[in-house]
């Protein structure tokens, strides 16, 4: 008794379609997963307040009450965002850093 495989083969366009198939969907998933993971900026928090440069004097805010904020520069302003802006920071957090 003589065995016989008796399979069916793929065209070979058929299996170029496949192939071309997925490789489309494995780039449509890499770019819009590439297109998600890169970094936002962060708004400012404070964004009725206009960013200055800073004044060669320094500056001089009259704080009647603390409300600190964090900047981008890591450092906390304790009279807040009219501070921070003399200063010339952006905010990046309410409250301390």
């Amino acid at each position: 008794m003589a065995l016989t495989a008796s399979k069916k083969l793929v065209a070979p366009t058929t299996i170029n379609r496949l192939v071309l198939l997925l490789l489309i969907i494995f780039s449509l998933f890499t770019a819009t997963t590439a297109a998600t993971s890169r970094p936002r900026p962060r708004p400012n928090l404070c964004a009725g307040v206009a960013l200055k440069a800073p004044p060669s004097g320094g500056c001089h805010i009259n704080c009647f009450r603390a409300d600190p904020v964090c900047g981008a520069n890591g450092v906390t302003y304790g009279c807040g965002c009219p501070e921070a802006s003399c200063n010339g920071v952006r905010v990046i957090k309410l409250g301390p850093c």
